[in-house]
């Protein structure tokens, strides 16, 4: 199954690669909104003070990009020594999360998202349906769609496992694919080739691996500098590993 889906995340990459890569980052701040922006800008500002101290030998930002995504090819290799500033890393994320920011991109599974943009008009081809024929409930053979329902019983029912797996699914983060972020990027991004191409492979396939999602990234060895690709590793990487040096309580050597 991993190699099916690496296979169609460098497809679905590769396929629009040839295209360019213009994007809107001034229209695309815009459309977050003042804070939102601010606090994507600091996280940005955040991960490049990361690079350089972590990085300093390469004078390259491209390459230190590389350089950091290295690691999650190979999780159990991630690199262990990284210099972390904490307070700062504190900070960042404080100022992510009272922005409204993350809930655009990461969703956690207790809270509820009221959808405000339609992605699909991006993604999905636009037919005409004028002309079709359209049917009413007497098409539908109610009564014998009835007979084949599959009555539903609670004799395996364990409410302990239940209310276990409940407080798993409320404290762990999936991709909002109707965020805010996502819609963003594909208003002012699908003129970049690699934009396009992450946007199409997270609409097809939603919560994906890190060592996938680089994989599709870093196949064409293209320029991960440009901002709003760089955005993309803002919040599929960067966040997750401030959230995680967090927790484990790293602080700067």
């Amino acid at each position: 199954m991993k190699n099916i889906t690496l296979t169609i995340l460098t497809i679905i990459l590769s396929s629009n690669i040839f295209f360019g890569q213009k994007s809107d980052l001034a229209g695309f701040e815009s459309f977050l909104g003042k804070e939102k922006a601010a606090a994507l800008n600091e996280l940005n500002r955040s991960f490049e003070n990361f690079l350089k101290t972590n990085y300093p030998k390469i004078d390259n930002e491209n390459n230190r990009i590389y350089k950091f995504l290295d690691g999650y090819k190979n999780w159990s290799v991630l690199e262990k020594e990284w210099i972390i500033d904490y307070a700062n890393a504190k900070e960042t994320l404080d100022q992510f999360e009272k922005s409204g920011l993350r809930i655009e991109f990461w969703k956690y599974g207790y809270e509820t998202y009221k959808p405000e943009y339609q992605i699909d008009s991006f993604i999905l081809p636009q037919e005409d349906t004028s002309n079709l024929d359209t049917l009413s409930l007497k098409d539908l053979y109610v009564d014998d769609i009835e007979e084949e329902i599959i009555p539903i019983t609670n004799e395996d029912y364990d409410p302990e496992l239940e209310e276990k797996l409940q407080r798993q699914r409320d404290s762990s983060q999936s991709f909002n694919h109707e965020g805010q972020f996502i819609y963003g990027l594909a208003k002012y991004g699908t003129n970049d080739s690699l934009v396009a191409g992450y946007i199409d492979a997270k609409y097809a396939a939603g919560d994906i691996s890190p060592s996938l999602i680089v994989g599709g990234l870093t196949v064409h060895n293209l320029d991960l500098s440009v901002p709003l690709r760089k955005r993309i590793i803002l919040m599929e990487f960067y966040y997750h590993f401030l959230q995680w040096s967090i927790e484990n309580k790293k602080t700067t050597r």
